[in-house]
């Protein structure tokens, strides 16, 4: 009897640990790579690469990458010859111990050009990576932003980008609209995030957007200035606050707009946008912000930053408007009359909006703007599509 028992106790363990096998094969998948992303920082190999946006893209690309305290070097190929290499700056991780950002800033890059690039942290190298400077005379602009991704379950972000990346591959850039992680201190939660965007990043620069109420300065520590390098053409009280950059027929503002309690750094970006969309002659002047200027948009009730931005996105015609909370389409004539929510997992109030929820799950949308023509795509995780909106130039 007890030879029987003893057999079917351990038919009963092995059959329970087939069945996870199985059916939960995400969880040892997952396990796997975080032992892997542990070994790698441990043993002092770079982790991660990721492009941010330059002011000039056609001559000028910043490359960053996370790895251990030690000499870090870019070495950058022009078809296949004449390597040079470029020493790399430093910011420590605060939420890590003994992890930093490195960063090369790539400059006078030749247009419309194959470029080759590996990074190291003293004599490790990772894989040779590639990307392709735009024309200087490019007239159109093909762009993927991702609104939400710091959600419970990064397993449904890690898809979506993969999904995006699988059917956009002619992405020329990419757009974090804020909050790409719950926790800033969490370093697991920003190697996710990394992993996730990896089949972007290593290849095309992301635009990433001021971080939001949710992880914004934790310990006054500025997550966009720790891991991503901006553009720093704005005036000194807003640099690396506020940036901007030209793509293709696109002009792109970016602000930092989680600053409520720091109007005088509102009113300083408020002039930098000014004396900035001044001075652009491209046919689409594009905004990103991380919080909508509207109290009430249904109404027309401009909030603080309303008050604030409204007048001069007013005054120099800017055409659309990207909020990472509300996406607010805006025309000088008729402000606010046409809504573009993509982050569908919110409840916002009005019939206009319940065509399109998404029952808490991820979305992005696709940018195609040329001389005459701004069109944006939505699609849901699975790469189907939902709202599409088409602007014209007259």
């Amino acid at each position: 009897m007890a030879k029987k028992f003893v057999a079917l106790s351990l038919f009963t363990i092995i059959f329970f640990i087939v069945i996870l096998y199985c059916f939960f094969p995400v969880t040892a998948k997952n396990l796997e790579v975080k032992y892997m992303n542990f070994f790698e920082q441990v043993t002092g190999r770079p982790i991660y690469m990721w492009q941010v946006i330059a002011p000039d893209p056609p001559h000028e690309r910043t490359i960053s990458w996370l790895g251990k305290k030690d000499k870090a070097v870019l070495q950058l190929s022009y078809n296949d010859h004449c390597n040079i290499v470029y020493n790399a700056t430093n910011t420590r991780v605060p939420s890590a111990d003994n992890l930093y950002v490195y960063t090369v800033k790539l400059r006078s890059l030749e247009p419309d050009t194959i470029y080759r690039y590996r990074v190291a942290c003293g004599d490790r190298y990772l894989p040779w990576r590639s990307f392709i400077t735009p024309n200087e005379n490019k007239k159109k602009c093909t762009a993927i932003v991702f609104n939400m991704s710091n959600i419970k379950n990064e397993h449904f972000f890690n898809k979506t980008a993969s999904i995006a990346y699988k059917n956009n591959k002619d992405a020329d850039f990419f757009v974090s609209m804020g909050e790409p992680v719950r926790n800033f201190t969490n370093i697991s939660e920003w190697k996710n995030w990394f992993m996730a965007i990896k089949c972007f990043s290593e290849t095309r620069p992301l635009v990433p957007v001021a971080e939001g109420n949710h992880i914004y300065a934790e310990n006054n520590i500025d997550p966009l200035k720790v891991f991503f390098n901006v553009p720093e053409n704005g005036e000194y009280s807003v640099r690396r606050d506020a940036y901007s950059f030209d793509y293709g027929s696109v002009h792109f503002a970016v602000l930092d707009t989680y600053s409520r309690g720091k109007r005088i750094l509102l009113n300083d970006e408020r002039q930098w946008l000014d004396n900035d969309l001044s001075v652009s002659k491209l046919p689409w002047k594009v905004v990103l912000m991380y919080d909508s200027p509207w109290q009430d948009f249904l109404h027309n009730q401009p909030n603080e930053l309303g008050y604030i931005f409204l007048p001069v996105l007013q005054k120099h015609h800017v055409d659309l408007v990207l909020t990472k909370n509300a996406y607010v389409y805006m025309q000088h004539t008729d402000i606010g009359k046409n809504i573009i929510n993509t982050n569908k997992n919110r409840n916002v109030p009005g019939e206009i909006f319940d065509e399109y929820f998404m029952d808490n799950t991820p979305t992005y949308y696709r940018i195609d703007a040329g001389q005459d023509y701004f069109d944006i795509q939505g699609y849901k995780t699975d790469g189907k599509a939902i709202n599409a909106y088409h602007f014209i130039k007259k």
